[in-house]
């Protein structure tokens, strides 16, 4: 089983919630569409995460060529599946008010905070990581 999302919108201006686009404005700098998603797809979910703007990303693989994910905000999306693959892992952080979840993962990633910059640098073993999970 996978975690699956459907994507019902490509462009933060597009979302309903006044609050959400203003908070999103913030962190996401795109005129227009994201044109890696497709309105209407459906999207296999490698990771979740609560970002320091208080939402919470789904990281997805939209670029075919790519060797990771990208974060997506959820509120661009429908959850299809919620069910997470048994193997996932929690991880958590301590805040001002508290502990919060900081990601949802396979326990690679769930449990080294440098995993995703290694993916994106490049690393040659967290990508044959990400290739098996992917698979």
């Amino acid at each position: 089983m996978s975690m699956r999302v459907k994507c019902i919108a490509n462009d933060v201006d597009k979302l309903n919630a006044v609050e959400v686009r203003k908070r999103l404005a913030e962190s996401i700098h795109l005129d227009g569409a994201d044109r890696s998603l497709v309105v209407g797809n459906t999207y296999t979910v490698f990771a979740v995460a609560q970002w320091s703007d208080g939402g919470i990303r789904v990281y997805l693989h939209t670029i075919e060529e790519s060797d990771h994910p990208r974060p997506y905000p959820l509120e661009m999306f429908d959850m299809v599946d919620p069910a997470l693959p048994a193997n996932w892992c929690v991880s958590f952080e301590q805040q001002p008010f508290g502990v919060a979840i900081k990601r949802i993962s396979f326990p690679e990633w769930a449990n080294d905070d440098h995993f995703y910059e290694r993916l994106v640098d490049g690393d040659e073993a967290a990508i044959a990581i990400y290739r098996r999970i992917r698979c």
